[in-house]
């Protein structure tokens, strides 16, 4: 088993680094406003680009190679993720209160994320390919930063609406 962490270095930035045995081998970059998210894991550079403007699902581009997609399923709080060449995953939320997704291929468990406000760690089997940790990383840090934008509204919604 592999662990990877997610975590942020200073709380008023909004990239978070990427750690393996307390050692920094990437960063996700959240574009805030934008359609796209960027990560970068051990010198490969991926990209998660929004299909359309009407659909959330979203493409996985290794440079400038395709190499999957996500597709989001709010209601069962869970992704869909399909790698090319790697068949398709499902990450689900396995646990309300403590922020723990598993990742499924078929009906096995084989990898993990956990997530406190500021890092998320993920266990992962050592057959996962390093493609199939940047999807599960794009979706996990992607549903965080949802989130914490809908409990950052909550006030202004009370207002508007009292």
């Amino acid at each position: 088993m592999k662990t990877f962490q997610i975590k942020k270095d200073k709380w008023y930035h909004s990239d978070y680094s990427i750690y393996f045995n307390n050692q920094l081998v990437g960063e996700f970059l959240p574009e805030n406003f934008k359609n796209s998210n960027r990560l970068s894991l051990r010198d490969k550079y991926y990209t998660l680009q929004k299909k359309s403007i009407w659909k959330d699902e979203k493409e996985i581009y290794l440079g400038n190679i395709k190499i999957g997609e996500i597709i989001p399923k709010p209601f069962k709080d869970q992704a869909i993720i399909n790698i090319i060449g790697q068949g398709e995953f499902i990450l689900k939320k396995t646990s309300t209160w403590k922020s723990i997704r598993t990742l499924f291929r078929g009906e096995q468990a084989i990898a993990e994320c956990r997530s406190k406000d500021f890092s998320s760690t993920f266990t992962i089997g050592d057959q996962i390919d390093e493609n199939v940790l940047a999807a599960m990383m794009f979706v996990s840090m992607q549903q965080k930063h949802a989130y914490v934008a809908f409990i950052a509204l909550i006030p202004v919604f009370i207002t508007i609406f009292n």
